[in-house]
């Protein structure tokens, strides 16, 4: 395995508001960034949305899969982040 390959990638995500009632909407928002020290490629994340949650849209440049949760970046520079927003809506009352 050769270091020239490397990439970090770092992964935050957050959610809100967090408790939510049946029928209102909820955002998760997950960020991916590279920090170097080369170009990311073949990127792909895994976004698990809790049971009783409702998928509704999603803010991505890049394709995002409600049904497996796959969001499909493809590539990534050095140096830059991208961010999914995904609204949802509660189908079962309590803290998602």
């Amino acid at each position: 395995c050769s270091s020239d390959l490397a990439s970090d990638l770092e992964l935050l995500s957050t959610v809100g508001p967090m408790s939510v009632f049946v029928g209102q909407h909820t955002v998760y928002t997950v960020t991916l960034q590279n920090h170097g020290p080369n170009d990311a490629t073949g990127v792909q994340v895994q976004v698990y949305l809790p049971v009783g949650i409702h998928y509704v849209s999603d803010t991505s440049d890049h394709h995002f899969d409600p049904d497996t949760g796959i969001w499909t970046i493809g590539s990534l520079s050095e140096g830059l982040s991208d961010t999914i927003s995904i609204t949802v809506d509660a189908t079962i009352q309590g803290d998602r």
